[in-house]
């Protein structure tokens, strides 16, 4: 399994929602927060890509993150991007600022 694979990826991304399950906040955010942060856009759209062509594997928090991500534009997600995507699709606001999970 290589660095860039689509089970790469998924594997890291469910990892990475399985932290964030047991953390406060609203996971989904969080971990698109973590992905934007810490992933290159190109492993991001990738994410994404793999969730529209069915997202197999993924586990519903994971998916959820990639869905949150399809939103923000490559070039320019930040923490502060998701959180706007967040609020133009009308979920309910997770009452935290990004980068709270720092530290």
């Amino acid at each position: 399994m290589s660095a860039g694979s689509p089970e790469k990826l998924v594997y890291m991304a469910n990892q990475i929602a399985g932290f964030f399950v047991g953390q406060p906040g609203e996971p989904p955010v969080r971990i698109a927060d973590h992905l934007t942060a810490f992933w290159t856009p190109p492993m991001r759209q990738a994410l994404v890509a793999y969730l529209d062509a069915g997202g197999d594997g993924l586990t519903p928090e994971a998916a959820e993150a990639a869905r949150l991500l399809r939103g923000v534009s490559p070039r320019v997600a930040s923490p502060k991007t998701v959180g706007r995507a967040l609020a133009a699709s009308g979920q309910p606001s997770p009452g935290r600022d990004p980068g709270d999970d720092a530290g």
